[in-house]
């Protein structure tokens, strides 16, 4: 069955086709159980989504180092850093999570 829900005006939700004269109103419990599913849907999406993450002052020596990971949580990132550098992190310094979705900039000056 060929469904749509189409928002028209600020209180009026249809379903079915204009088209063909099936169109009806939606009833307020129609329109909640349809917001629950769209609402589910983007939380289970929102969660899926990749993020970068990025230390800074990561495992300092004279220095603060600088750690970056691409993943969905923060358990995640911090096991690929510690898969990709060998051993374990003894100071994860300061993070910064960034959605991908914005754009954003980080940067670790040189020293001694």
């Amino acid at each position: 069955m060929y469904a749509r829900i189409t928002g028209i005006g600020s209180n009026l939700w249809m379903i079915g086709k204009i088209e063909d004269h099936t169109a009806r109103p939606l009833s307020i419990e129609e329109i909640d159980v349809a917001c629950d599913i769209l609402n589910a849907k983007a939380d289970s999406s929102r969660e899926d989504r990749l993020k970068l993450f990025i230390w800074t002052d990561f495992s300092p020596d004279y220095t603060g180092g600088l750690a970056v990971a691409i993943a969905k949580d923060v358990e995640e990132a911090q096991k690929l850093i510690v898969e990709h550098r060998g051993f374990e992190v003894y100071n994860w310094g300061d993070l910064h999570v960034y959605p991908l979705k914005r754009k954003m900039a980080e940067c670790v000056s040189g020293g001694g």
